[in-house]
C-alpha cells in the first residue's frame, strides 16, 4: 500500500493528516512507496549522475565542454599521424635529379690511367648510358660549341672498331652527317658531373667556351689521353685507331 499528495485548495497546500508538509505544484503527483527499497534503483542513478559531476568538476569540466577539453590532443596526434605519413613517402620515394641524368656515384676528376668516372648519361632517345660501360672510345665533352666538323673528323678516325660519345650539356647534341659503318652516339650530361670532372682533371683551369675536350679511352677503359681544347679532330685522329688494340 502507498499513500499519495496531490493538489488541493486550487494549488495551495496544508500538512497532511500526517504531518507531511506541502510541496511545489510543479512537482506533480509524488507516489511515496511503502518499501524503500523499490527506490534503489533511482537511488543508483542519482549516485551515479553525482559521481559524474564530482568527477568533471574535479578536472575542470562541464558536460558541455568535454568535446572541446579533447580537441587539442586529437589535433596533436592528427598532426603528428599526418608528419610521420609524409617522412614515410619522402623516405620511400626521393625526389629525382632535374633533366633526368643521375650518376651513380660521386665524379671524380678524370686521370689519365683510370676508369672514367661512374656516370650515367641520357641519349636521346631516353637510354641510359654507362660512361665506363662505353670503350673503346673518343668522348667528346661539348662546351656550347656544334662542333659539327670535330664530330664529323672524329667518327672518320673512329671508323667502326671505336665508338663515339657526343657530350652535351643540357640537351643531347645535333650530329652532322657521319661515314657510314661509323658508331657516333649523343648523350647529356645535365647534372654536368662529367664537364665537373673535367675541370677537376685539369686542375680547375678554365677551359675556352666554344670548344671541347677529347677523351680517349683504351679497349680496357682506361683513359690514356685528355686533349683539353680542341675544335679540331687533327689534335688527336692518329692516336684514335691504337685505342681499339
Amino acid at each position: 500500500m502507498s499513500g499519495q499528495l496531490g493538489d488541493d485548495d486550487g494549488g495551495r497546500r496544508s500538512p497532511d493528516p500526517d504531518g507531511l508538509p506541502g510541496f511545489p505544484p510543479e512537482w506533480g503527483r509524488i507516489v511515496i512507496p511503502d518499501d524503500a527499497a523499490e527506490l534503489d534503483r533511482e537511488a543508483t542513478k542519482v549516485r551515479r549522475e553525482l559521481r559524474r559531476e564530482a568527477l568533471l568538476h574535479r578536472h575542470g569540466l562541464r558536460p558541455g565542454r568535454r568535446m572541446q577539453h579533447l580537441m587539442l590532443p586529437l589535433v596533436l596526434l592528427t598532426m603528428a599521424v599526418l608528419v610521420a605519413t609524409t617522412s614515410l613517402f619522402a623516405a620511400l620515394f626521393p625526389q629525382g635529379r632535374r633533366g633526368g641524368t643521375t650518376p651513380s656515384s660521386k665524379a671524380t676528376a678524370v686521370q689519365t690511367g683510370a676508369p672514367l668516372p661512374d656516370l650515367t648519361l641520357a641519349a636521346a632517345s631516353g637510354r641510359s648510358v654507362s660512361l665506363r660501360g662505353v670503350h673503346p672510345a673518343v668522348v667528346l665533352v661539348l662546351r656550347h660549341c656544334a662542333c659539327g666538323s670535330l664530330i664529323s673528323g672524329t667518327a672518320q678516325a673512329a671508323g667502326s672498331h671505336v665508338r663515339v660519345l657526343v657530350v652535351g650539356a643540357t640537351t643531347p647534341p645535333t650530329l652532322p652527317a657521319l661515314p657510314a659503318g661509323s658508331r657516333v652516339t649523343a648523350v647529356r650530361d645535365s647534372g654536368g658531373q662529367l664537364a665537373e670532372a673535367v675541370a677537376a682533371g685539369q686542375h680547375r683551369t678554365k677551359l675556352a667556351d666554344k670548344t671541347a675536350t677529347a677523351l680517349l679511352v683504351d679497349q680496357h677503359g682506361a683513359l690514356t689521353a685528355t686533349v683539353a681544347t680542341t675544335v679540331d679532330p687533327t689534335d688527336f685522329a692518329e692516336r684514335v685507331p691504337a685505342l681499339a688494340g
